[in-house]
């Protein structure tokens, strides 16, 4: 925090002001707003006094073109004198009235992100653990474009003899549109075959749309939809082609100190050409710390998957790291 010198007795009264209204905008992206707010009224009340003491000072005008012995004209007071606006944003990032820790949880957020993902799982039936290590680079391109990249760096199947290696990565890219209240995105998503083994892949290119929509109209909260429809266009002929939709609800509740509440952040599953669905059930608790250098979020989230088709339901944990670089961005 500034130093704290009498109002007016400072060597550079402004300077003071400019002080506390800089510590109020680092307040503001900490969600502090009380202490934020303070911050800018001291702020303001040194500006005025000083603006009012430079007037008291000023010498009358006098000489030609003046009205006259003894009568004062007020100068115009000195640039940087004026009063400050409380009301006035004092950082362009607070306009949208959206804080990092929001956009760090925002899918649709121009945000530079890298997300590491470890997702465990358990099937009672086959009495059988697997899981995998992912990273998930979020990159913004322009302002309005996206692009996230899937990476499961290490895969383990649920057969006798386990298989390690790489899974498929799954590209999307959102080109973004903006109303009031609501962000859009749609673009292409791609499935590229980049598994080790065939039983961590599904051996095809596949190919098709998405379509993202996040609603901002309700404060502290966060909700829309992720869809996206793949179609396998090429590779290996002797596997199976992909039909499938996934589907992700998004619902997430913010709450002071960076804390947030969230539905599962996994994607509910519909083969189209088995007629299997797959639909993750769980919640999400994780908090983004608002560090100077370099912010982050941490997420933990237990999730219970049914499958149809008699297919055995799964159990498992969730854990998420991700790094945010805010100062990258468009």
């Amino acid at each position: 925090m500034p130093a704290t010198a009498q109002e007016g007795l400072g060597p550079d009264p402004l300077g003071v002001a400019k002080s506390l209204e800089d510590y109020a905008s680092l307040l503001r992206k900490m969600n502090r707003e009380t202490e934020a707010a303070k911050m800018e009224a001291r702020a303001k009340a040194i500006r005025t006094k000083h603006a009012r003491e430079n007037q008291q000072k000023e010498p009358p005008i006098t000489g030609l073109g003046s009205p006259g012995p003894g009568v004062f004209t007020k100068r115009p007071p000195k640039a940087g004198s004026l009063p400050l606006d409380v009301n006035k944003p004092a950082h362009p990032s607070h306009k949208s009235g959206v804080s990092l820790a929001e956009k760090a949880t925002d899918p649709s957020a121009v945000l530079m992100q890298m997300q590491m993902q470890y997702i465990t799982n358990h099937i009672p039936d086959d009495d059988a653990d697997n899981g995998r290590f992912v990273l998930q680079p979020v990159i913004p391109i322009t302002k309005s474009n996206v692009l996230r990249l899937t990476m499961p760096l290490l895969d383990f199947s649920v057969e006798p003899n386990r298989k390690y290696g790489l899974g498929d990565f799954v590209l999307l890219d959102f080109q973004l549109f903006q109303t009031p209240s609501s962000t859009f995105g749609t673009g292409p998503a791609i499935s590229i075959p980049t598994a080790t083994d065939d039983a961590l892949g599904s051996g095809k290119l596949s190919i098709g749309p998405n379509f993202l929509w996040i609603y901002h109209g309700i404060k502290k909260f966060t909700g829309g939809v992720l869809m996206e429809q793949l179609w396998s266009v090429a590779g290996d002929s002797s596997r199976a082609n992909v039909s499938e939709f996934l589907w992700q609800p998004i619902v997430t509740f913010h709450f002071p100190r960076g804390y947030y509440l969230s539905w599962s952040s996994q994607q509910a599953v519909y083969d189209l050409k088995n007629k299997v669905t797959s639909i993750p059930l769980g919640v999400v608790l994780g908090k983004v710390f608002l560090e100077p250098k370099l912010p982050w979020n941490i997420s933990v989230e237990p999730y219970y998957t049914y499958n149809s088709n008699s297919l055995p339901d799964e159990w498992g944990l969730k854990f998420q790291f991700t790094a945010i670089f805010p100062k990258f961005h468009w």
